[in-house]
């Protein structure tokens, strides 16, 4: 199969997804006010504001930065400013965000003892959860487990899940260099399947130490192959298949994904690799996953996203505060006024699709 959507294809999946999302919208006027209008042009050219879901928005409180980060050298290459939630709820009144979905970010809370990383993973998420205990109506949250610890991974996803009530679980690309195709995880994926889990799959830093020796922060370059690296893994070692109720979102538009549709489809028409007939097709499982807009909000990107995976599987991102504020702003701003989307897919993006994910996101709001 193609990686290419047949174009024929399109209306009629939208359509399908159109239905729900407009029942979804129209319950959202009403929860989250008049910012979520329905969308019309304005002079200027950008649409009025619909209701919008931010699902790569980082919560990185100065607790969780100085133990996993150097101050001078941060996970990266690129320092954000110091967070906090005042600056987090004022970046998203600016940039007429609804609600957001916090998640730590790199490299994760793990960077070398499991006693530690356990308990650093247990401060984020109940931190994660008072925020959103006081802000219900704005704030939702991925939970976050101290990986490669398989065991305190598990006990840290039910305490998350079940008593704080958590929304989904960040994870990384890799985890101290075991990536998550990787069978000592499998345990994991398997209690997220049975939960029918949210996990957002987001980029860290190679474990290949000459991929840091450019003079290039890690950001620029490393960060969207190590997500590469990570979904080639999960789709070839057949975890995808394997977990079919997990609700993945790739972050950054799925790193290189998407520009390297055309070779996955080469690879499974020559039938290189083991196992073929029990995951099916790249071009399949990646119609299957979430990609956000994080630093990937272009009209070349979102034109690449409907071709590989239907625009009713994007997610608008921020990915604040990593992104300088203004930038963020503007982008947010670039998506409400591009063609490349029509009314409905644009709705859809900013934050119809993510409500189907995040019902409960939703009914807080009733």
């Amino acid at each position: 199969m193609s990686e290419v959507s047949d174009r024929s294809e399109l209306p009629r999946r939208q359509l399908l997804g159109h239905a729900v999302r407009a029942a979804a919208t129209a319950g959202a006027l009403q929860m989250f006010g008049s910012r979520a209008a329905v969308a019309s042009p304005k002079p200027d050219g950008v649409r009025a504001a619909t209701l919008t879901v931010d699902v790569h928005h980082h919560m990185l409180p100065d607790f969780f930065f100085r133990e996993t980060n150097e101050a001078s050298n941060p996970v990266g290459g690129i320092k954000p400013p110091a967070w906090s939630k005042e600056l987090m709820l004022s970046f998203m009144d600016e940039a007429e965000i609804d609600a957001a979905v916090m998640s730590i970010s790199t490299p994760g809370v793990h960077v070398g003892d499991d006693r530690r990383a356990r308990a650093l993973a247990r401060r984020c998420n109940e931190l994660a959860a008072t925020l959103i205990q006081a802000n219900p109506n704005r704030l939702a949250g991925f939970a976050c487990l101290p990986l490669p610890d398989v065991d305190g991974a598990l006990e840290e996803l039910r305490y998350a899940l079940d008593e704080l009530k958590l929304d989904g679980v960040v994870v990384f690309s890799n985890a101290r260099g075991i990536y998550l195709g990787d069978e000592r995880f499998a345990p994991l994926f398997e209690e997220l399947e049975r939960r029918r889990a949210v996990v957002f799959i987001h980029p860290t830093m190679s474990p290949d130490p000459t991929a840091h020796k450019l003079g290039l922060p890690d950001s620029l370059i490393d960060f969207v192959a190590d997500t590469t690296r990570a979904i080639a893994q999960m789709h070839y070692g057949n975890r995808f298949a394997r977990t079919p109720n997990v609700k993945y979102i790739i972050a950054h538009a799925g790193g290189t994904i998407p520009y390297l549709a055309g070779r996955f489809r080469i690879v499974d028409e020559m039938n290189v690799i083991p196992g073929a007939e029990a995951r099916g097709t790249a071009a399949d499982t990646f119609r299957r996953l979430y990609w956000d807009t994080a630093l990937s909000w272009r009209d070349p990107v979102l034109d690449m996203l409907r071709a590989t995976v239907g625009l009713d599987r994007v997610l608008f991102g921020s990915d604040f505060p990593y992104i300088r504020r203004d930038l963020a702003v503007a982008g947010v701003g670039d998506l409400r006024r591009t063609a490349a989307l029509d009314e409905a897919e644009y709705k859809a993006v900013l934050g119809g699709n993510a409500l189907q994910l995040f019902p409960r996101l939703a009914a807080r709001q009733r």
